[in-house]
């Protein structure tokens, strides 16, 4: 196969959705070889953050000079976002490879019948991957949840749960704890666990982190003080167990605070089992990284922010974020997101700080209609406040003939969204 015909193939297991549940996936990985047992591996749950956590490690871990693979989800521009290893992205030729080895195996007559979903087949590659490059640690994000999710077939040095909200719900629970009982189910016996979890979720994570006689690292407010935040960045102090940092990251939501302190956490306890990270690899590798898509600012004059939150939770944070940056702007919001979140609580949020919405639909399945979405609009806003596009591109368009130079454009409501927005604009400095 050529790479986009291989990129098509994989599309094809998008009709199987989503399905929990590890039988699948071990029944590939072993048809595979067991990729995975041969990787060490830190797992990375949670609501919100995980991507974030995720860039941050690797970018420390990379300063520190060991090779580090990144199994992140979903991407923004392209598949191959997904596998990075220090700072690059798998090749499309190694993608088009791992792709046929994964073909081939699901050719066989034993597996002709396993029908994986599309992240099944994702997680798989990435194994593939890292194995191949022996890379010597191994980032995995869970997909959804934790307990049944494909990625839970490691045995880790280290278990991450960042923080449980609301999301999903369909899926892993309506309630907090149920949440927190999924998620926690990357616990295993013996493994650290690190947390920035709150009750009630915290009880959870603790009693099962107990019975698997897991120990377990709180990140808690006062590990961290934010000496500096502008739009250039922070500087934010970390007391820790060992010593303490100062750490400036270019990075502007405030949200950052506390993942850079779960981060810190875990570079705490990877140095307790011995592994060797010096001091200006910690300041480097946090300077350094970037995270596409949170509060990113992709234009001046007027200020278009993109940002990647996709839950009420994260939209919470978001609003925090503009109030706190830009206190005195009016904000043009450009919104989009998927049909299975609660749409109308991350309007709810939004709605104190926009003076007008631009509602807009990403180009996938997913997408709620824009017309569904209008219809969970508060009613605080008229006919003259709310614009309907059917694309990204021409709510860009309409949000740029609304602003003025001095308002923000707002660009959220899913990775989806601002996926298109940002390939728009690097579209637009090429031409």
């Amino acid at each position: 196969m050529k790479y986009d015909e291989s990129v098509a193939w994989l599309d094809g297991f998008q009709q199987f959705g989503m399905k929990l549940g590890l039988d699948r996936m071990q029944i590939l990985l072993m048809h595979l070889n067991h990729p995975e047992n041969e990787l060490k591996c830190i797992h990375v749950a949670g609501t919100n953050g995980k991507g974030s956590v995720c860039r941050y490690l690797l970018s420390i871990l990379h300063n520190a000079g060991y090779t580090v693979g990144m199994y992140t989800s979903p991407h923004l521009e392209t598949i191959r976002e997904r596998f990075i290893i220090n700072q690059n992205l798998i090749t499309k030729k190694e993608f088009t490879q791992l792709i046929g080895t994964i073909k081939d195996a699901l050719d066989t007559p034993a597996l002709q019948d396993l029908n994986p979903t599309y992240f099944e087949i994702c997680t798989a590659l990435a194994f593939l991957y890292f194995k191949e490059k022996a890379i010597d640690y191994a980032l995995i994000e869970v997909g959804l949840g934790g307990r049944f999710d494909a990625t839970n077939v490691i045995m880790p040095l280290a278990s991450i749960i960042t923080n449980i909200s609301l999301d999903h719900q369909h899926v892993l629970g309506d309630t907090i704890e149920e949440i927190a009982g999924e998620k926690a189910g990357i616990i295993k016996s013996n493994i650290p666990v690190i947390t920035m979890a709150a009750q009630p979720a915290l009880d959870i994570i603790s009693s099962v982190a107990k019975k698997n006689h897991a120990p377990i690292f709180l990140v808690k407010d006062d590990d961290t003080t934010v000496l500096q935040r502008d739009l250039n960045g922070q500087i934010i102090l970390f007391k820790g167990e060992l010593k303490s940092y100062h750490l400036e990251t270019k990075e502007i939501g405030l949200y950052q605070e506390k993942n850079l302190a779960c981060v810190m956490k875990t570079i705490e306890v990877l140095q307790m089992q011995g592994l060797y990270i010096p001091d200006e690899s910690i300041e480097q590798g946090v300077q350094s990284m970037v995270h596409p898509g949170r509060m990113k600012i992709i234009h001046k004059n007027p200020f278009i922010i993109c940002d990647g939150a996709h839950n009420q939770a994260g939209i919470s944070l978001l609003k925090k974020s503009i109030q706190a940056l830009f206190p005195e702007k009016k904000v043009i919001l450009i919104f989009g997101a998927l049909s299975d979140k609660n749409v109308k609580e991350m309007l709810k949020e939004l709605h104190s700080i926009a003076k007008s919405i631009i509602i807009t639909q990403a180009q996938i399945n997913r997408a709620m209609n824009a017309e569904a979405i209008k219809n969970l609009l508060p009613k605080k806003y008229n006919e003259q406040q709310v614009t309907m596009t059917q694309t990204i591109k021409e709510a860009i368009s309409k949000g740029l003939q609304q602003a003025k130079p001095t308002d923000i454009i707002l660009i959220t409501g899913s990775l989806y969204t601002i996926g298109e927005a940002i390939m728009y604009f690097k579209k637009k400095k090429r031409r």
